[in-house]
């Protein structure tokens, strides 16, 4: 086992790496998914013993919980400083990923936690973002999660999908058409919810 020391000694070194933007930046989409899923699946396993009450643990308590504090400010850092449009398609990945085993899972809320950051900072990055690719992974969730509309209302990565589709049209407008027409409207295999979805949102939007 890794004393505790040594990994929280890591952890922030790892951490300092992390915000460093032009780093970040620079790493490829591959490798951020990789590091993302890791951060996320530790953070989890941190977390889980934290809430453990054996006499053992409390001893590491405080040691613990500063892992846990530096695992998420790591996390931040990543969203901060990576590319915007890969970690909307990292996060998609990791979302239709652990979605396939489980239709909840606590991953499965963290990663809708970074994917909803993501989302409520769309506004200040429309200079950088691209809204076809977040589109597009939009359509890939829903080609495999979607099949049933009944349970749109109980899905978890439906109800995000939504928010996300939302921000994207109030953001966009009309414009949206255009972005989907060059990305979801592109892919062979159709397209059973977001077109529909907009040519509702969108009327009610200007009315």
């Amino acid at each position: 086992e890794i004393p505790s020391k040594f990994l929280l000694y890591y952890i922030n070194m790892i951490h300092k790496l992390c915000s460093i933007r032009s780093l970040v930046k620079s790493t490829s989409e591959c490798y951020l998914r990789d590091f993302c899923e890791e951060v996320l699946v530790r953070l989890l396993a941190e977390d889980e013993e934290k809430e453990e009450a054996d006499e053992i643990r409390q001893l590491n308590r405080v040691e613990n919980d500063m892992l846990v504090k530096t695992l998420n400010s790591t996390m931040l850092r990543v969203l901060e400083n990576a590319d915007p449009n890969d970690m909307f398609g990292i996060l998609f990945d990791l979302l239709i990923k652990h979605r396939r085993v489980n239709n909840y899972s606590k991953i499965l809320g963290l990663i809708i936690k970074c994917v909803l950051k993501l989302t409520k900072a769309l506004e200040q990055l429309v200079s950088v973002i691209k809204p076809e690719k977040i589109l597009l992974k939009s359509h890939f969730y829903l080609l495999e999660f979607g099949l049933d509309p009944s349970k749109f209302g109980e899905d978890i990565g439906i109800k995000t999908i939504k928010t996300i589709l939302n921000e994207l049209a109030k953001i966009y407008r009309e414009k949206i058409w255009e972005f989907y027409n060059n990305s979801v409207q592109l892919h062979p295999q159709h397209d059973n919810y977001i077109h529909r979805y907009y040519s509702k949102f969108i009327s009610r939007l200007f009315t």
